[in-house]
């Protein structure tokens, strides 16, 4: 078994909890000087990847549609770049999984880190597009 087939087993995913993770997950944004998503734009299908603890968190966006997104990736950056990969595979897996036994064909995801595309299609999703997003505010600043 090689050493990635082996940490894929450690790894383990639930879901967010407002409450107990939010508080790590602002450290983690914080912690590559970005700014933080406010509560009200995390949907109620966070997922969060253990290896011991907490070291992946992603949010899926399902709509009454065959398109849903995956947003606000982000990793623990006191975790070695490795560790973070592999956790991505095992979220895109289970995130997968759970998307197909909702009708699910296709998925937006939005994110501006460097090496996520690369993950993401070594992960099995075949990468139709790549373009630039744009995150729109009604009102008030969304981030923290």
């Amino acid at each position: 078994m090689s050493s990635l087939a082996k940490k894929m087993d450690s790894f383990s995913l639930r879901l967010f909890d407002m409450e107990s993770d939010y508080p790590l997950m602002r450290k983690w944004w914080t912690g590559y000087g970005k700014k933080t998503p406010a509560k009200g734009m995390l949907s109620d299908t966070g997922l969060v990847v253990e290896y011991d603890r907490p070291v992946l968190m992603a949010w899926l966006y399902i709509s009454n549609s065959k398109l849903a997104q995956i947003g606000f990736i982000v990793g623990d950056p006191e975790v070695y770049a490795g560790t973070k990969i592999a956790a991505i595979s095992y979220m895109c897996q289970a995130a997968k999984d759970l998307l197909r036994r909702k009708g699910i064909e296709y998925v937006h995801c939005y994110s501006d880190q460097a090496g996520l595309t690369r993950a993401l299609n070594a992960s099995g999703f075949d990468i139709l597009s790549s373009h630039d997003f744009l995150m729109l505010k009604l009102g008030e600043e969304p981030w923290e």
